[in-house]
């Protein structure tokens, strides 16, 4: 039985080599946190590390129809968090990752404040003992229900820039050329071409 579920978990998706997807390209935002992953089931895979090195939320974005070969957060752009990619598909993209989940995750409840102790019965305290470990159930189950949404592959919006190349991506370098935002993009001709991002 538990082989069977180890196995439905790590199911094969359509186009994917290797089971778990093989990565390709690690890349980190400049806020130190915030890591990006492409990987060969065309997704670019995104982490928040909290402290203490943990493991935060997990998300992931499709970004190309076969691997996806480089990701590259823009640090010179208007802000940390565009992401370059390109991938097997010969497509280059720049995506705005700002709003994504992992990066921006909506609000979590305030603690509330400590409970001053009171003398209580043995009975009350049966009862709050019983609560409690119904309310530490029912936050598990809320824990678990956030981590499977955040695990959640976030396809739109799409791509704010989207450039079909001649051949599949090998590397991708974002660069500022003479005050110009661009991408140079390898592949397996010989030579290098670059990209402008100015049109965004």
């Amino acid at each position: 039985m538990q082989a069977e579920d180890d196995e439905s978990l790590h199911q094969q998706r359509p186009g994917q080599l290797f089971n778990p997807p093989l990565v390709h390209c690690v890349t980190v935002a400049s806020c130190g946190n915030i890591l990006g992953c492409a990987s060969e089931d065309g997704r670019v895979h995104m982490m928040r590390i909290g402290s203490g090195s943990k493991l935060e939320q997990q998300g992931a974005i499709k970004a190309h129809s076969q691997g996806a070969s480089q990701a590259h957060f823009v640090g010179f752009l208007s802000h940390p968090y565009w992401l370059v990619t390109g991938g097997n598909d010969s497509h280059v993209a720049l995506w705005d990752v700002s709003k994504h989940p992992v990066v921006s995750p909506e609000g979590k409840p305030q603690g509330t404040a400590p409970q001053h102790r009171k003398r209580r019965s043995k009975a009350k305290r049966k009862e709050q003992t019983q609560n409690k470990e119904e309310t530490a159930q029912q936050e598990k189950e809320a824990d678990e229900e956030e981590e499977a949404a955040a695990e959640k592959v976030t396809d739109k919006p799409g791509p704010k820039l989207s450039i079909k190349h001649s051949d599949k991506v090998n590397w991708l370098c974002p660069a500022l050329l003479k005050g110009v935002p661009s991408v140079m993009v390898a592949d397996q001709s010989c030579s290098l071409t670059v990209y402008p991002l100015s049109q965004l």
